[in-house]
């Protein structure tokens, strides 16, 4: 094994990546700098449609996230005169680690202010989408399986990512759809049978149409007057389920590759990653060993 081969092995092992992607039109771009930040850095905001109504009146997340790798760079800076003039370009993407963050909307000519919540995240693969076809909002990663109702029509999930010595937890309501194929309900039921309340079950969940809504903690609370988060989503698929640390469900390896789609761009780019001003050197090295080579296995330093 090479040496660059070697370095991106031992960086999947230590990391748990939580990965979006989608389609969306890109409506900001611009450049920050202060903070952590030794240099200026690139972000942009991507506006997902959630339903077929789309761009009329239909439901939309916006994600606000920091453009890594030169690449990515190089376009997302090609479309800012386009954006200036009020266009919007369309792209597919991939994020890394999205997390929900909340803040205050001043209206226009207007004292009052509401809260609002977005997400944040790390822009990993970004390509011009023009008029290629709507690809769903997903996300992979892996949960804990915190609790489930009783008609089986939601599951309270944490969701994990970053380093396994220091994981960030993102908790997540997941709707669960109505109609479920056999296999998801194989899963379901071991998630049943492994009690969550009385033991740690682990799971690799794909998310669909991930969303976010903000809202104020009440007087009397710890935390009054300050912004929370509430994310929701809707279950795609489980792919694997781990109880105390034994595996008790697996989606058989065919449906596997069938559910998953691909966003690790190949090139130059994904074998020589950017590193980035904030913590996020070879972030974009994790992601492509982490989907080259067994995403699932990623839990494996996960302690129970």
């Amino acid at each position: 094994m090479t040496n660059t081969a070697n370095t991106q092995a031992q960086a999947a092992s230590k990391f748990i990546d939580f990965v979006t992607y989608g389609t969306g039109i890109v409506n900001r771009a611009r450049y920050v700098k202060g903070g952590r930040l030794k240099t200026p850095a690139l972000y942009c905001t991507i506006a997902v449609p959630l339903d077929s109504r789309g761009t009329q009146n239909g439901r939309w997340v916006n994600f606000d996230v920091r453009v890594l790798g030169k690449e990515n760079i190089a376009l997302i800076e090609s479309m800012m005169p386009a954006i200036t003039d009020g266009k919007r370009p369309r792209v597919h993407f991939s994020i890394g680690d999205a997390y929900a963050d909340a803040y205050w909307k001043q209206q226009q000519h207007d004292e009052n202010r509401s809260p609002r919540a977005q997400f944040k995240g790390r822009l990993l693969r970004v390509s011009e989408a023009k008029q290629e076809a709507q690809r769903e909002l997903l996300s992979y990663g892996m949960a804990y399986v915190n609790g489930m109702d009783h008609t089986r029509a939601r599951m309270d999930t944490c969701v994990l990512h970053g380093n396994v010595n220091s994981l960030e937890k993102n908790y997540t309501t997941v709707n669960l759809p109505q109609e479920r194929s056999a296999e998801i309900e194989k899963a379901l039921d071991a998630v049943i049978a492994a009690g969550v309340s009385k033991a740690k079950v682990l799971a690799g969940i794909v998310l669909r149409d991930m969303q976010c809504s903000a809202f104020v903690f009440r007087e009397g609370s710890q935390n009054a007057g300050h912004l929370g988060t509430n994310v929701n989503a809707v279950l795609h698929g489980i792919r694997w389920v781990k109880v105390e640390g034994e595996t008790v469900y697996q989606l058989p390896k065919q449906q596997a590759q069938e559910s998953a789609q691909e966003p690790v761009a190949q090139g130059d780019e994904a074998a020589s990653p950017q590193a980035d001003d904030d913590g996020a050197d070879g972030y974009a090295s994790r992601f492509d060993h982490a989907f080259g080579t067994g995403f699932d296995d990623l839990d494996d330093e996960i302690p129970f």
